[in-house]
C-alpha cells in the first residue's frame, strides 16, 4: 500500500505509513532467540524488510522536498551501512539539494574507497552517473522525481522513468532465421 501510494504521487500519505510502520519495530528481529542456521535467513529478511521500508520513507520525504530535515538521519544511516548505494545516494540528493555538493561528492567517494578496499568493486553504473550529474551541477537532481538516485539517467524533467525490460524474454525469438541454439 505505501510504494503503490508513493508510486502515484501521494509521498506525504507514504511517508506516514512507512513512519507508523517504522514504529512498531523495535530493536533487531528476534534478537531474544538463538537464531541458529534454520532462523538466522528470517532475521536477514526482516533486517532487509525493515531497510526497505526506512528507503521508502526516505524517498518519500525527498520527493516532498524535505533533504534538510533528512541529513543527520542519513549520515547515521551511511555510517551504519558504508557500502549501501540506495542509502549513498540519498544522502548525496539530499546533500547536494542542502546546497552541500561537496560534501555529497565526498560521501560518494567514501563509499566508493570502501567498496574498492573492502570487496574490489566500484559503485554501480547508476551511482557513477548521479556523482558526475553533481560534479556537473545539473539541475535534474532538484527535480523531486530524482529522490533516490538510482533512477537517475539523463532526461528531462517530466519525461517518464525508464521501462523495465521484459521478464518475458525469450532466446529463441533473438535468433536470425536459420540459426539455431542447438548442439549438433
Amino acid at each position: 500500500m505505501c510504494i503503490r501510494d508513493s508510486a502515484a504521487g501521494d509521498d506525504a500519505r507514504a511517508a506516514d505509513l512507512f513512519t507508523r510502520a517504522l514504529s512498531l519495530w523495535n530493536g533487531p528481529a528476534l534478537v531474544d532467540v538463538q537464531a541458529g542456521r534454520i532462523l538466522e535467513p528470517e532475521v536477514m529478511r526482516l533486517a532487509e524488510a525493515r531497510i526497505a521500508a526506512v528507503e521508502g520513507r526516505l524517498t518519500a520525504r525527498l520527493r516532498m522536498g524535505r533533504h534538510a530535515e533528512l541529513l543527520s538521519e542519513l549520515t547515521v544511516l551511511t555510517m551504519k551501512y558504508p557500502m549501501h548505494e540506495n542509502l549513498c545516494a540519498q544522502f548525496m540528493i539530499a546533500l547536494h539539494r542542502s546546497g552541500r555538493s561537496w560534501n555529497a561528492l565526498e560521501a560518494y567517494q567514501k563509499l566508493r574507497d570502501t567498496m574498492i578496499e573492502e570487496l574490489g568493486l566500484e559503485p554501480s553504473a547508476r551511482l557513477r552517473r548521479l556523482h558526475q550529474a553533481v560534479l556537473a551541477g545539473d539541475p535534474l537532481l532538484d527535480s523531486p522525481e530524482v529522490a533516490d538516485g538510482l533512477d537517475f539517467e539523463r532526461r528531462t524533467v517530466g519525461d517518464p522513468l525508464p521501462r523495465r525490460p521484459r521478464s518475458d524474454f525469450s532466446p529463441s525469438a533473438s535468433v536470425r532465421p536459420g540459426v539455431s541454439l542447438r548442439a549438433s
